[in-house]
């Protein structure tokens, strides 16, 4: 990890706030009603009760700012510096990016889906840490919550 690319971002956007895990998830209007905000925060506050900080994207960004600073802020801040990345499968390119970028940074990544969930066309890295299905929410912070204790046992 290239600590002065960190810091120049850091410098360029005044942005200083540091996490542990990075949720990766739809955020931008066009990709989300707002519908799973709910489940989001459910999951920050499950991993919160971990003594766990986590970024959840619409919670953390102003969506007034310009695109490459959300962008920037989130792959070349955020990403770089967490622990670990939870990953929602979905169609979301704003996902699938965060997704990608922290194969880049050679993050550990727990991938979760719903059961059911169109995946025939969403490739993804088969070298995760996890792989969570699930078919209630409830069961899906219970899982979540069990890999990150499983990954912070055995990072």
């Amino acid at each position: 990890m290239d600590l002065s690319r960190i810091e120049s971002y850091k410098d360029i956007y005044g942005y200083r706030k540091v996490f542990d895990i990075c949720l990766a998830t739809p955020f931008e209007p066009e990709e989300t009603d707002g519908s799973r905000y709910g489940f989001y925060e459910k999951t920050s506050e499950k991993i919160g009760k971990l003594g766990k900080k986590i970024f959840v994207p619409h919670k953390e960004i102003d969506l007034n700012w310009p695109p490459a600073k959300i962008y920037d802020i989130i792959q070349e801040i955020i990403i770089p510096q967490s622990e670990l990345v939870l990953c929602e499968i979905s169609a979301s390119l704003a996902a699938g990016m965060m997704g990608g970028r922290a194969y880049q940074c050679k993050k550990p990544v727990i991938h979760f889906y719903r059961k059911g969930a169109f995946l025939e066309n969403i490739i993804f890295r088969l070298d995760v840490f996890d792989l969570i299905e699930y078919t209630q929410e409830k069961e899906a912070l219970e899982k979540i919550k069990l890999s990150v204790e499983k990954f912070y046992k055995n990072p």
